[in-house]
């Protein structure tokens, strides 16, 4: 009886394990794609301020509207299939690194239609307006094309 509830204990602790393991991926899903989904809505707002306080002409903040609003239609659908997909942990990596490299795409694709500083003052409005890390990223890439201009 003892060896019974001992192998009983051992499959239910690790029933529990797998469980918490569930959870967490459930998260991280579900997670990324409330944070896609809060960053789009706030997309509107975003332009609003570029337009205010970025001196663009009107072709340049077309491109630049264009490529958020195309690089996040593929990264809703990358969360869509992350979170109603029926996934196993390389699935959702992978689908978790195709959003990373979306972000990687839109900031070059960015960076093609706009000089080093409208890179920096467009990561400082993102920043503000939408979210800090992904601002980061496009200011870092700005600082790195004064860089090459300067050298």
């Amino acid at each position: 009886a003892a060896a019974v509830e001992a192998v009983i204990d051992e499959r239910g602790a690790e029933l529990a394990q797998e469980a918490q393991r569930r959870a967490k991926r459930e998260e991280g899903r579900t997670g990324m794609s409330r944070w896609v989904d809060n960053s789009r809505d706030k997309l509107p707002n975003l332009y609003d301020r570029i337009a205010e306080k970025m001196d663009l002409d009107p072709q340049t903040e077309l491109a630049v509207e264009e490529i958020l609003e195309t690089g996040f239609e593929t990264l809703t659908m990358i969360t869509n299939e992350l979170v109603e997909g029926d996934l196993d942990d390389d699935e959702i990596l992978a689908l978790q690194i195709e959003a990373k490299d979306e972000f990687g795409n839109i900031i070059g694709q960015l960076d093609e239609v706009l000089d080093p500083q409208q890179m920096i003052h467009l990561g400082q409005i993102y920043s503000a307006e939408v979210d800090p890390k992904v601002g980061g990223a496009i200011t870092n890439n700005g600082n790195q094309g004064d860089e090459e201009d300067e050298g």
